[in-house]
C-alpha cells in the first residue's frame, strides 16, 4: 500500500495536478486517509465497546488494520510501535493454546477496564475527568449528547448509557468520518467542509480534553496485555488525525474554489469514484460486520425524526 504523507502542505498532499485539474495520485491519497480515519475509530468502536473474542483479534492483527495504521504511522512513533506491536503479537498468536490464554487475560483486562467502575479509579467515560467531582453525569454528558443529537444519533441504551463512553465517541467520529467519505466520493465540497468541521470541533471540545487523561491512568496497571497499548495508541490517533483534519480544510479553502465546491471535479463522475473507492469500503464493511459480546450496548442508532 503506498505511503500517504498526512503532514505535507495541502498541494503536495492533495493537490491537482496542472494537467486540466484531473484526479491525481494526490487525491487518491486523501481517499486513502478517508478511508482510514474512519476505519480506525470503527475499530476503537468495536475494541472498547464489546468484549473480545478470536474474531475481533484476528482483525486487529489483520492487514485491514495494520494498512489504516500505516498512513498514520508515519506521523507519530505510538502508532508505529503499535502497528509493530500488533504484527508481533499475530505471529506469537498462531498457535491455538498461546492464542486462547492470551485471550482469556485480554477478556480480564476489559473487565477490569470497562467493568471495573465505580470502584476502579479508571473510568472509560469523559464526565468523570471533567466533571471536577467524578460525577458520571454531568453537562459535558449533556454537550456530548447535544452534538449526538445534532447529527441525529443517540446511544442505543439511552438514557441508560452515559453518552460520554470512549467507546460510544468513537462510534460518533466513526459515523461521521465515513458520512465524510460518501461526501467526498460525490464531490459534494459543503457537506464534507460540514462533517470535518463538526469532527475537528468535537475532537477538540471532547476527545482531546479526556483520552490524554484516561490513558495515563490506564498506564499505571500492573501487567499490561493490550489495552493499554490500545488506549495510549488511541489517545496518539486522535491527536494526529486532528492535525489531518486541518490538512484536509486548508486543501479546500485553497485549492477548491468556494463556487467549485459541488461541482464534480474534473469532469469525475459519483459512480467512477465509488468505484475507485471500493477498497475503502470493503475493509469497513468487514469491521462493521464484526459483532461482539454486548457491543450492543455502547452503539449509537438513528433518532426518529
Amino acid at each position: 500500500m503506498p505511503r500517504v504523507s498526512l503532514s505535507r502542505a495541502s498541494y503536495l498532499m492533495f493537490g491537482m495536478s496542472e494537467a486540466g485539474g484531473a484526479m491525481t495520485e494526490e487525491m487518491d491519497s486523501c481517499k486513502k486517509i478517508l478511508s482510514a480515519r474512519a476505519y480506525l475509530y470503527l475499530l476503537f468502536h468495536k475494541l472498547y465497546g464489546g468484549e473480545p473474542t478470536e474474531e475481533l483479534m484476528e482483525a486487529l492483527g489483520g492487514s485491514d488494520t495494520s494498512e489504516a495504521l500505516c498512513i498514520y504511522a508515519q506521523e507519530d512513533e505510538t502508532i508505529e510501535k503499535c502497528q509493530d506491536f500488533l504484527e508481533r503479537l499475530c505471529r506469537e498468536l498462531a498457535d491455538d493454546e498461546r492464542r486462547q490464554r492470551f485471550l482469556g487475560l485480554c477478556g480480564d483486562e476489559y473487565v477490569a477496564i470497562f467493568y471495573g467502575f465505580p470502584k476502579a479509579l479508571v473510568v472509560p467515560s469523559e464526565s468523570f475527568y471533567r466533571s471536577g467531582d467524578h460525577s458520571l453525569l454531568s453537562e459535558v454528558t449533556l454537550a456530548v449528547r447535544g452534538f449526538y443529537r445534532r447529527f441525529n444519533v443517540l446511544p442505543a441504551r439511552y438514557p441508560r448509557t452515559p453518552d460520554d463512553h470512549i467507546a460510544l465517541e468513537m462510534a460518533f467520529m466513526s459515523c461521521l468520518a465515513r458520512d465524510a467519505m460518501e461526501a467526498f466520493d460525490k464531490r459534494d465540497w459543503r457537506e464534507l467542509v460540514t462533517l470535518l468541521q463538526a469532527q475537528a470541533k468535537f475532537a477538540d471540545d471532547h476527545l482531546l480534553a479526556w483520552i490524554p487523561s484516561f490513558a495515563a491512568e490506564v498506564r499505571k496497571m500492573s501487567d499490561p496485555c493490550l489495552y493499554p497499548q490500545l488506549i495510549k495508541t488511541t489517545e496518539a490517533f486522535v491527536s494526529t488525525d486532528r492535525q489531518c483534519l486541518n490538512n484536509i480544510a486548508l486543501w479546500l479553502a485553497e485549492e477548491v474554489a468556494p463556487t467549485d465546491r459541488d461541482a464534480p471535479l474534473g469532469g469525475t463522475d459519483g459512480n467512477a469514484a465509488v468505484s475507485s473507492h471500493e477498497d475503502g469500503t470493503g475493509a469497513l464493511d468487514r469491521l462493521e460486520s464484526l459483532r461482539l459480546p454486548h457491543l450492543e450496548d455502547n452503539e449509537l442508532v438513528p433518532t426518529t425524526a
